[in-house]
């Protein structure tokens, strides 16, 4: 793609931030200040001829160059180890994904912006460090810049998906799976975070998110699934590793199954509240016995991503009683995000399942307290 310079419309950084733009080349006066780089200086994620330097140090790298510099050193050295230091799926990511992603501009893109959101949480939490270069705006200015990068590009291939390109757009869907997670950990740890209580959620729009975010996990599961063979004989075959037909293998008895879960069963197994639909207690029921399985099975590896596995692979139906606001289906929901703290660790979720159970307690109280009290509790949110 050529350069071009967008002086009729700001530049990206100024009209995310909704600040006047001076328009202003190389880079803006605004960026400077802020010491972000400026799409005027390069669209990101391009090389350029143009130079900034700065007296004394000699450097002929841009700003922009510079951070997706930090950023893909970032990704190999430091985003990839959250995953297990010494696990293979790790060492997949650490080299094979970054090889596909210089020969895929839509799956560099995602590796940028992973890495971006990344030193923009650890910032967040105070792990400051002298050699990262820049403030957390500029990381999170370059990660919504790459995710709007790798989003069309990523979306265009996929209309001529096959065993040759399969490889790169399954590690970006599962990378933009993962951005998207990190933007609404984001937004959570910002907000509700601040004050830990549900009674002041924004339902509505964070019911919507909520279910917007499950919808993306599936997606993901519907593009890898015909391809998950076809990926496994390849170099990026450690990426996907779970085989969610073993699930019926999970003992039901595991010590590891919370004891919630069969009294949440034999209420529903008895009608519920009495004036529940047949159909809703019959797929509240499945969900459940769902759930159980991969209790059994955190239990047993470990593995955190095995939480992740419900939200794919539960019925149709279930996710429709979710989007009716069905109560019963909303609290086997927050089952699950007690299920996703147990196996909590993934930087880009950290806060969301305590949102989760936040929305759907203020959905539902104070009808349902006896079977919100368990993941109250588990979340840190049940009143003292």
């Amino acid at each position: 793609r050529k350069f071009r310079l967008r002086s009729r419309v700001g530049c990206h950084q100024c009209k995310r931030r909704k600040i006047k733009c001076d328009e202003q080349a190389p880079a803006c006066q605004q960026c400077v200040k802020h010491r972000i780089p400026c799409s005027f200086t390069v669209e990101v994620g391009e090389p350029t001829n143009s130079t900034t330097r700065e007296p004394g140090n000699g450097s002929s790298t841009t700003p922009a160059q510079l951070i997706n510099l930090e950023l893909i050193h970032h990704f190999a050295t430091s985003t990839c180890l959250a995953d297990n230091a010494m696990s293979p799926r790790m060492k997949c990511w650490q080299t094979a994904v970054i090889k596909q992603g210089f020969k895929h501009d839509y799956l560099l893109h995602s590796i940028l912006t992973v890495s971006a959101f990344h030193i923009a949480s650890l910032k967040r939490k105070g792990a400051d460090r002298v050699d990262w270069c820049f403030d957390e705006q500029a990381y999170l200015n370059a990660a919504y810049d790459h995710y709007d990068l790798a989003l069309p590009s990523f979306r265009q291939n996929l209309q001529s998906l096959n065993d040759q390109n399969c490889h790169a757009l399954v590690a970006c869907s599962i990378l933009i799976f993962v951005a998207s997670s990190a933007r609404q950990a984001g937004v959570v740890q910002s907000s509700f975070a601040s004050t830990h209580s549900f009674s002041s959620l924004d339902h509505d729009k964070g019911y919507t998110r909520m279910l917007e975010w499950i919808s993306l996990i599936r997606g993901v599961a519907t593009l890898v699934y015909p391809y998950s063979a076809t990926v496994k004989s390849g170099s990026l075959g450690d990426l996907i590793r779970l085989d969610p037909m073993a699930l019926e293998d999970e003992d039901l008895a595991s010590p590891s199954i919370p004891k919630h879960l069969d009294e949440l069963i034999n209420f529903l197994s008895n009608g519920g509240s009495g004036n529940t639909r047949s159909e809703v207690l019959s797929a509240c029921r499945v969900a459940l016995v769902l759930l159980q399985r991969l209790y059994a099975r955190l239990g047993r590896t470990k593995d955190r991503a095995t939480g992740f596995l419900w939200a794919v692979l539960m019925e149709e139906g279930f996710v429709g009683l979710l989007r009716e606001k069905v109560a019963e289906a909303q609290i086997v929901l927050a089952y699950f995000c007690v299920l996703l703290l147990q196996a909590n660790g993934e930087w880009w979720v950290s806060g969301l399942p305590a949102y989760i159970i936040g929305i759907v307690a203020r959905n539902l109280m104070p009808g349902w307290d006896r079977w919100l009290r368990w993941p109250l509790e588990c979340a840190g949110l049940a009143k003292k």
